[in-house]
């Protein structure tokens, strides 16, 4: 069975608009996690492939094509400063947490913006079984201004169920891209029966006591995730999206999906996000 490489075609609008959420009380009911510790704008992807012939995207080429979700970590604390003190206190935040999350900012310039991606390595559709593999990137321009943890997911439009998944998490010299860099594997989880995949970040790692920073900082990382369904599609929307906490008191982040490929996170007063990085791979 021969192989065609064939190139993404990505057109993208970043409309990446903060919308502040809903309380940490909300009676949203969240999918119970699985772990998996394997190691190892709506636009359109046309793929020229004739029936149960595997389509596989160059890798290189996917990554020079992918389009790029970016938002601020200025504009997402902007956005949690606008809750309440009162709706603050209600979700177990102290007057010092208060005061920590509402004090001025700085110029918008000191703050670094995050990037995510989302990207086909492979769609493979076949009389009875289709395969798809994606790629789901992340990136910070500057060492963030709250380190706790982040998180970063991926999921798709379809009953896709999740094969196999692997993520790393790379933490680089006190924050400084220019200096040493090391590469960790993360822990990858499912939700709904597999349809979604994300991985909890840990932003920090070995506290100096003498510079009062952390000695490592997670910076950038990455989710591959190979799935499948048990027929023949045509079509597939595949999405990733990045939450990051702004501040020290809130909880361990969690995230749900919903349908047509959409990720929330929460709690959403102050894990911020912006818009999921979307993309269309259909089968000409």
């Amino acid at each position: 069975m021969k192989k065609r490489i064939v190139s993404l075609a990505l057109i993208g609008v970043l409309t990446g608009a903060l919308v502040f959420g809903a309380s940490v009380n909300s009676t949203t009911v969240y999918a119970q996690e699985s772990d998996n510790q394997e190691v190892l704008e709506n636009d359109n992807e046309i793929c020229d492939n004739e029936s149960d012939e595997d389509i596989v995207f160059s890798a290189a080429k996917a990554a020079a094509n992918t389009y790029t979700r970016e938002v601020s970590e200025y504009d997402m604390l902007k956005a949690a400063q606008k809750a309440s003190n009162v709706e603050l206190k209600n979700n177990g935040f102290t007057e010092a947490d208060i005061i920590a999350l509402k004090k001025p900012l700085k110029g918008k310039e000191h703050y670094g913006k995050v990037t995510y991606t989302i990207s086909c390595l492979k769609f493979t559709p076949k009389k009875d079984q289709t395969d798809l593999k994606t790629k789901m990137t992340w990136s910070w321009s500057k060492e963030p201004a709250a380190l706790v943890t982040d998180i970063a997911a991926t999921t798709t439009s379809e009953n896709f169920t999740k094969d196999s998944s692997s993520a790393t998490v790379k933490y680089y010299k006190y924050g400084h891209k220019d200096q040493g860099v090391t590469s960790q594997n993360a822990i990858v989880k499912t939700k709904d029966a597999g349809r979604g995949v994300f991985t909890r970040i840990t932003m920090g790692k070995n506290w100096d006591t003498d510079k009062k920073r952390y000695k490592n900082v997670a910076m950038a990382g990455s989710i591959t995730t190979s799935w499948s369904i048990g027929k023949k599609v045509t079509q597939v929307g595949i999405a990733s999206n990045y939450g990051h906490i702004v501040v020290s008191a809130a909880p361990t982040p969690s995230v749900s999906f919903g349908g047509g490929a959409s990720i929330s996170f929460a709690p959403k007063l102050v894990c911020r996000s912006g818009d999921e990085a979307y993309k269309k791979v259909v089968q000409k």
